[in-house]
């Protein structure tokens, strides 16, 4: 009958029908998985009721793999079958039904397998000749989540309705539900068996252990105790020591102070380590204790109790004065021995029979000592035995250890063992020396190895006797490096105070040559014959005064930290087109690159001293190169987030780095450490500077509060790195030139003291041609016997004169006979302390020396022009 002709009371009856026996069958299979908490019965029931309720003999099903992004099959009712073997594992992503479903969690259906394009070929044609022709694909889901899928396999090509569809969509779910209930179960059943497991392994570490472990409070009271606690101290029970003891520090501590340091370290950091007591046994005896102790909090970070444990180690300091006795009896021994082994046989017998008693007594403290002890095969080099301490620190357990050689655990090197075995067939014995081995971890373990080949039992055995010195090279290699540096330092300083005082003198003589330059240029006219040559006294005496400049850096008194800066600005400016001509003149096959940072940050600083740094930097770099090579100069930003130690220790912050690298001859090993030494120089003075370029670098550098690192290879060019602090300051606006009637005097009266005549005289001249009326006198006695007599509207007071009180004492002296005396300050060192203070006395502006006409005029009008505050 066609479909169309029946009638539709018959067509809705079979529909309800059908849709009756999907929901008994829907409650039938949600009922037996429910049921279910095992995975694998899951599994098997619900292939099972694939087959009872939907005819679907064959089923497999397929569980997402997230880790490897696969998809796994977990069950397959015909295991097997051919398809069954094939298909083991699925890519996640594509390439078959399985996949399909997964992806868009919906059924795929695949109504005649030999017109399938989706399965490989070999699946398709082994699941044809099993019998199969169509497949319904499932997905398993939980919630809105995909598990897997479940395959159904059909003999008869098959069409579903939309309402058998939605049966086995429901179907899926239940499924997916059982599996993830399942899961859960038999997650939250081995996490019990572990915790339980855990427990009764932590019950009989804590009930089965030597060492005493126990819980107390801050107060001085015991909550728990093993019963090796109790046997420690000599009480019947935990529940003994429980009650026993009342208060910690004064009945178990023999000196409660020790309980007070215990309190204070345990505050401090939260634990302590072999802190060392004495203790009071229950019968009032004392032993000798460490304790292990650590704070334990709740999740709030409130303090619960301390944890702990106790070990007796009163037979341990006994058995290690004992074991230190012995070396010095047995040392002993030897020594006699060894020179009377060659004529009297009486006495080596004798020496034996002492060394023999010796090493019994040596065993009974064998594996408590704290030295690492083995004895080895001398024929085969294998450990005979071993003591705790070697196992601590190799790493390796005594079982391990046993029967195997120094080279087979990775101890020892083939040519470090060899060489060791020879010394002992030259000598017999190795006395003190130093060597390195590996741990377990293969991290080096420096010792001072002691060792002698002795005999036990009739066989002969090396026994060594080795102590960790790891610890102890580290901190000479730190002492030695810091001594250096010291050195280093104290070198710098010492030459920087000969420097200092040299640059001083000499400022005094040049500023007279300067000063007076300058007047006679004012004096005389443009086209007179003699102004070329007081002109080349002037730049002779500028380029002079660059040289003092150095030096007053390496001194480190000449420097002034006020203006913000640019290092892009100071490179860009001093990287001219004359000074690059010149230097490839100079160096024809050297080439200058730049590598700046445009968003390189400021620093503060002084631009004369930074570049003269970077031109020191450029052309000790170019003077490295010989033949073809190239300078790069580099600038960046850069955050230290932890001290660096590179030629100098850097503290962490924030800089500016500047980096001048080179491809020249790099330097020494022997020549890095004296680099920045005055004077130091591989190269031809005469031909190559002063000697001082470097010197000046450094002292520049440390004037900024900067920092250097140095990276060099013989042949393979250096690095010069400057780190700068940052400032956040912006740059100052461009300075306009200052008109000289703006600092012109109105015939007010100054007083210029300076113990240098010459000095004086520029002075005079410079401040009586700004129409002052000038005085002068040599000292600051001299100046203060002025005052009591005669007014003066202001002080030029020289910073440093000698013979004589200085000028901070004068100001002091003349401000008690006239408290509002004006002054300004001057000096050929930069800004002391002692100029600071005259300032907060009331003395106006600083001027460094050599006198410049513009400087000493402004400073002396912007003083004058000042109003006074009353005190």
């Amino acid at each position: 009958m066609n479909k169309n002709n029946i009638p539709p009371t018959k067509s809705a009856e079979e529909e309800l029908r059908q849709s009756c026996a999907s929901l008994r069958a829907i409650n039938m299979i949600s009922d037996a998985l429910h049921h279910s908490l095992d995975f694998d019965t899951v599994l098997r029931k619900a292939a099972q009721a694939m087959d009872d309720f939907f005819h679907a003999p064959s089923v497999s099903i397929f569980l997402i793999n997230e880790k490897e992004q696969r998809l796994d099959q977990v069950f397959a009712s015909n295991p097997d079958i051919e398809p069954a073997r094939l298909i083991r594992t699925l890519p996640l992503q594509k390439g078959s039904l399985t996949a399909l479903t997964v992806a868009s969690g919906k059924i795929v259906i695949c109504q005649d397998v030999s017109q399938d394009t989706i399965m490989r070929p070999d699946v398709r044609a082994a699941i044809l000749k099993w019998g199969r022709n169509s497949i319904l694909s499932l997905p398993l889901l939980y919630h809105e989540r995909i598990l897997g899928a479940m395959n159904l396999f059909f003999a008869e090509k098959r069409t579903f309705t939309e309402s058998e569809k939605e049966t086995f969509l429901s179907i899926g779910k239940s499924i997916g539900l059982a599996l993830t209930n399942a899961s859960h179960v038999s997650r939250i059943e081995k996490e019990i068996a572990e915790r339980k497991k855990a427990e009764a392994k932590y019950r009989d570490i804590f009930n089965n252990t030597t060492e005493g472990i126990y819980q107390s409070t801050r107060e001085g009271r015991f909550l728990t105790a093993n019963p090796a606690m109790a046997s420690i101290l000599g009480y019947d029970s935990p529940e003994d020591i429980i009650t026993g003891i009342k208060n910690i520090g004064t009945d178990l501590f023999v000196n409660p102070e020790r309980r007070q340091e215990f309190l204070k370290i345990m505050e401090q950091k939260g634990f302590v380590r072999n802190f060392e007591y004495k203790a009071y046994r229950k019968d009032r005896s004392m032993i000798d204790a460490t304790i292990n102790a650590d704070t334990i909090r709740d999740e709030n970070r409130n303090f619960l109790y301390f944890e702990g444990t106790l070990k007796d180690i009163t037979e341990l300091k006994r058995y290690h004065d004992h074991l230190e006795e012995l070396v010095r009896e047995r040392t002993s021994e030897l020594i006699a021995a060894n020179k009377k082994m060659q004529d009297e046989i009486t006495e080596r017998r004798e020496t034996e029979k002492a060394l023999r008693f010796s090493e019994e007594k040596f065993f009974k403290v064998f594996h408590k000592a704290p030295l690492l002890i083995s004895i080895n095969e001398i024929a085969s080099s294998k450990y005979i035995d071993v003591n705790e301490k070697w196992t601590e620190v190799s790493g390796f357990s005594r079982s391990e250890a046993i029967d195997k050689t120094p080279l087979e655990l990775g101890l020892m090197t083939r040519e470090d063992l060899s060489g060791l075995a020879v010394k002992f067939k030259q000598l017999g014995a190795v006395e003190s020396m130093e060597m390195n081995f590996r741990n377990k971890k293969k991290q080096h373990v420096c010792c001072l190895y002691c060792g002698e080949l002795i005999t036990i039992g009739g066989r002969q055995v090396v026994l060594s006797l080795i102590q960790d010195i790891t610890e102890k090279k580290k901190i000479k290699e730190e002492k030695r490096k810091l001594e250096l540096r010291l050195q280093r330092s104290e070198k710098m300083d010492a030459l920087g105070m000969l420097a200092g005082g040299v640059a001083h003198d000499l400022n005094n003589i040049l500023g007279v040559l300067v000063g007076y330059s300058q007047l006679l240029l004012l004096e005389i006219s443009a086209t007179h014959p003699l102004r070329r040559h007081v002109d080349n006294i002037l730049k002779s005496g500028e380029r002079a005064s660059a040289v003092i400049q150095d030096l007053l850096t390496l001194a480190r008194r000449g420097v002034v930290l006020s203006e913000v800066v640019n290092l892009n600005k100071i490179i860009n400016d001093n990287l001219t087109p004359p000074y690059l001509e010149a230097l490839q003149c100079r160096h024809p096959g050297v080439t200058i690159k730049t590598d700046l940072a445009n968003d390189l940050l400021n620093i503060k600083g002084s631009p004369v001293h930074l570049g003269k740094t970077l031109m020191n930097l450029i052309y000790n770099a170019a003077e490295a190169i010989v033949g073809q090579g190239e300078v790069t100069i580099r600038t960046e930003n850069v955050y230290l987030d932890k001290p660096l130690l590179g030629y100098d220790n850097m503290n962490e912050g924030e800089y500016v780095v500047l980096n001048v690298s080179d491809t020249g001859m790099g330097i020494s090993i022997k020549d890095i450490g004296n680099i920045f030494e005055p004077f130091y120089t591989k190269k031809v003075m005469g031909r190559s500077g002063t000697g001082l370029g470097l010197s000046v670098v450094w002292g520049t550098v440390k004037d900024h509060n900067g920092y250097i690192d140095v990276q060099s290879e013989e042949n393979n060019g250096s690095s010069f790195m400057l780190y700068f602090p940052i400032t956040r300051e912006a740059l100052p606006d461009i300075k306009s030139v200052i008109a000289v009637d703006t600092y012109r005097g109105r015939g007010e009266t100054i007083l210029v003291v300076d113990d240098v005549a010459e000095q004086r005289e520029l002075a005079i001249h410079m401040l009586e041609k700004l129409d002052y009326n000038v005085h002068a006198v040599p000292g600051g006695e001299a100046a203060v016997a002025y005052i009591q007599k005669k007014k003066v509207d202001l002080l030029v007071l020289d910073m440093i004169m000698d013979p004589g009180i200085d000028g901070l004492e004068t100001y002091q002296r003349i401000l008690k006979i006239n408290p509002a005396q004006k002054a300004i300050i001057v000096s050929g060192f930069s800004e002391t302390e002692r100029v600071k203070k005259a300032q907060k006395l009331g003395a106006g502006s600083y001027i460094k020396k050599p006198y410049m006409i513009e400087n000493i005029g402004i400073a002396v009008r912007r003083e004058l022009d000042r109003k006074q505050i009353s005190s």
